[in-house]
């Protein structure tokens, strides 16, 4: 068993046994937030099941709270346009009781985001004139014992 000390509590968590990883269709307690110009699609995954991604077309932001700690949170960020003069078209910041803030890659393409630290939310800003895509956000909730 894991061990996790997160900045925001007193006393130590330790996680249960692993369970189902949630995604966009959970009716848990999270919520997202957005700014800027955001359109939310249906595509079809390579196993061929019907998915929801999220373009981010320009200057946007996107703060998903989850409510709760989460761990084992994944994503994918697709991206497909560079604004001009811009060397990464997305950073992402971490929030578990303190900010952490995470460069993008500088080239196009899928990029998979796997954190094995516990988050209370995620936020994905994007640079001016850049168009990202958000897929594949899956997260597990962290269990008291």
């Amino acid at each position: 068993m894991d061990k996790i000390v997160p900045c925001i509590a007193p006393f130590d968590l330790i996680l249960s046994p692993p369970q189902a990883k949630l995604n966009w269709n959970t009716t848990s307690a999270w919520s997202m937030r957005t700014q800027g110009q955001v359109e939310t699609e249906n595509y079809v995954t390579d196993e061929w099941q019907m998915a929801k991604e999220l373009t981010l077309l320009g200057e946007c932001d996107v703060a998903i709270d989850f409510g709760r700690l989460v761990h084992g949170l994944s994503f994918e960020l697709d991206i497909c346009r560079f604004g001009k003069g811009i060397s990464q078209a997305y950073w992402l910041e971490l929030y578990d009781g303190e900010s952490v803030f995470v460069r993008g890659p500088g080239q196009y393409g899928r990029h998979v985001h796997t954190l094995d630290r516990p988050v209370l939310s995620l936020t994905i800003c994007t640079w001016p004139r850049s168009v990202v895509r958000l897929r594949e956000l899956q997260w597990s909730l962290v269990q008291l014992q």
